[in-house]
């Protein structure tokens, strides 16, 4: 529901923020926030006319689904502010806010489902508290700043720019959970308890390596947005040298684990030893995953988020086309199936950011 509130439009702020001014921030942010609150209010709007029958489609109270919204609205004001600090290389309060939301989640959801016994209400009401709380202080701390306020003003070419922008990003998005979900109802389809846990249990170990590469490239993609937009002598070296160098980071990384996961988990879980047929095709797939996080950040400079949507679908028919023809044969092929997904991605990446920026130490 998130990605339909905030039709990812706040990733634009920080893909923007090294090439415009301040006050061109504050009007963008401010139009994210206009646009997202309406379209909440619109899909209020249409929750309150049909609140019969979806609760009883859905078996729950229609107020959830108005919680459900006002939580994607807050936790986009977050996530606003947190781009801010992102691009402004502020670990400190970045650092320091994020942590206070897990914190705070955590005691809350503890203290209800502990004093009050209320079950998975707990988790609710904690969610929706701490967003509201720090969506609050959000915007309080944008105002304080300039970013929003009476003083910015609202402008049609930057509510444009950013929908232009996000709303490719749906369906992008829309596609990877395609690509898991119906990958994992195929599995579930074929296989019994036992075979999709060891094929559980092995994602794990891949999942760190992905881990690393998404916490990495946070500060990445503002590295490479402010160099791209300052165009210092030697940026084009820097940048092709960096990124090969995280190449070798990533393949050795994927190794150590992969090693370890092979020789530990006979030991360790002994139980799950035969989850490790699934690991090197899982692991390859998630080196794969982080050369599209190096890689990745080029697209979203030069605002190609179109180039994204068409890769991402295409890839994801190929990928539940092959699930549902192989899948049945085999569990291991779903790994397989995955990696070459992930591949297959990670190679149209670096050919269209090849075209935008000619990174060519990445190709000797």
């Amino acid at each position: 529901m998130t990605i339909f509130v905030s039709v990812n439009m706040e990733k634009i702020i920080v893909v923007n923020y090294f090439k415009v001014s301040k006050q061109y921030t504050g009007e963008t942010i401010t139009g994210t926030l206009l646009i997202s609150t309406m379209l909440a209010l619109l899909y209020c709007l249409v929750i309150l006319i049909f609140s019969n029958k979806l609760s009883s489609e859905l078996g729950f109270s229609s107020i959830y689904l108005y919680i459900a919204i006002s939580y994607c609205l807050l936790n986009l004001i977050s996530s606003i502010n947190l781009a801010i600090w992102k691009a402004e290389a502020n670990p400190k309060s970045f650092g320091i806010y994020s942590l206070s939301i897990v914190f705070l989640n955590c005691a809350i959801t503890i203290l209800f489902l502990v004093a009050f016994d209320l079950g998975w209400v707990s988790r609710a009401v904690a969610q929706f508290g701490v967003s509201l709380l720090f969506g609050m202080l959000s915007l309080w701390i944008m105002y304080k700043r300039g970013f929003i306020g009476h003083a910015v003003r609202i402008r049609i070419y930057n509510m444009k720019e950013s929908l232009k922008f996000g709303i490719p990003l749906i369906p992008n998005t829309l596609s990877w959970w395609a690509m898991q979900g119906i990958n994992r109802f195929i599995i579930n389809s074929y296989y019994g308890p036992a075979e999709v846990g060891l094929y559980s249990f092995a994602t794990n170990f891949s999942n760190i390596i992905q881990i690393i590469a998404t916490s990495f490239a946070q500060s990445w993609h503002v590295d490479v947005y402010e160099r791209l937009t300052k165009k210092e002598s030697g940026y084009i070296e820097y940048l092709s040298a960096f990124t090969r160098k995280m190449i070798y980071v990533y393949f050795f990384i994927t190794i150590v684990i992969y090693a370890l996961s092979v020789l530990l988990i006979p030991v360790v879980f002994p139980q799950y030893t035969d989850s490790l047929k699934f690991l090197l095709p899982l692991c390859i797939g998630a080196f794969a995953h982080c050369i599209n996080q190096l890689f990745v950040c080029y697209l979203f400079y030069y605002k190609k988020t179109n180039i994204l949507m068409n890769i991402t679908i295409a890839v994801s028919v190929i990928n539940v086309g092959l699930g549902f023809v192989f899948i049945q044969y085999n569990l291991l092929m779903a790994a397989y199936i995955s990696m070459i997904s992930e591949v297959l991605i990670a190679i149209m990446y670096i050919i269209h950011s090849h075209r935008l920026v000619s990174l060519k130490l990445i190709f000797k």
